[in-house]
């Protein structure tokens, strides 16, 4: 027996490229919800980065109120915990390059290709913004702890989020929300790709 590794690929991406991208939280989980349920016969986990460390919580809450099966763990890396309250302010609105440059400013992550490529930038550009307002309108409700242990994980040079914000994760689950530092930025998995695989097998208790 393995771990199979399951990409889930959202509109606006890859292969679904030519399929809009969600702007709404709750439409989006609700979508993912209703296309998990084949997977879910045998134990998982989800893994959650960045954007998706918000939707990969959302996503259990509405599974639970499904009353369908629940992952075995919760990893959510690179976003604070989803009700504190964002302190960089919103920038899905504005013009192409302050809203290029707000992005390079936090994350300086934009590959120079794309940022001379006007073609490359129209096609990309939608998707980005729409993620952005996706965030910038997700309004967190309280709701009961999740039962699943959660694993909540950060870059060291990350200028978005901070061990703090990450251990308020802990709030949201009821058991202990293991809080760890990567080298690297707000994209950690690029720099310790290796050391981020090592932690999620020793996590889920499986080893190669």
């Amino acid at each position: 027996p393995g771990i199979q590794v399951v990409p889930l690929v959202l509109p606006g991406r890859e292969t679904r490229l030519s399929e809009p991208a969600f702007t709404d939280m709750g439409a989006l989980v609700r979508a993912i919800a209703d296309a998990l349920p084949p997977w879910l016969d045998r134990p998982w986990a989800l893994f959650g980065f960045s954007m998706g460390s918000w939707v990969g919580f959302e996503l259990v809450r509405e599974l639970r109120r499904r009353d369908l099966p629940l992952p075995v763990h919760l990893f959510a890396c690179a976003r604070r915990a989803p009700h504190l309250p964002d302190r960089l302010g919103p920038i899905a609105g504005r013009p192409d390059d302050a809203f290029l440059a707000a992005l390079q400013a936090r994350y300086n992550a934009i590959p120079a290709q794309l940022l001379t490529n006007r073609e490359l930038l129209d096609v990309f550009l939608p998707t980005l913004r729409a993620d952005f307002a996706l965030l910038e309108r997700y309004v967190h409700t309280p709701d009961d702890p999740l039962p699943v242990p959660l694993s909540a994980w950060y870059g060291e040079g990350d200028r978005t989020s901070y061990r703090p914000d990450l251990a308020a994760w802990a709030m949201h689950g009821t058991s202990d929300c293991a809080v760890r530092a990567f080298s690297g930025g707000h994209f950690f998995l690029r720099d310790s790709r290796d050391a981020v695989l090592a932690a999620v097998l020793e996590t889920l208790g499986w080893s190669p």
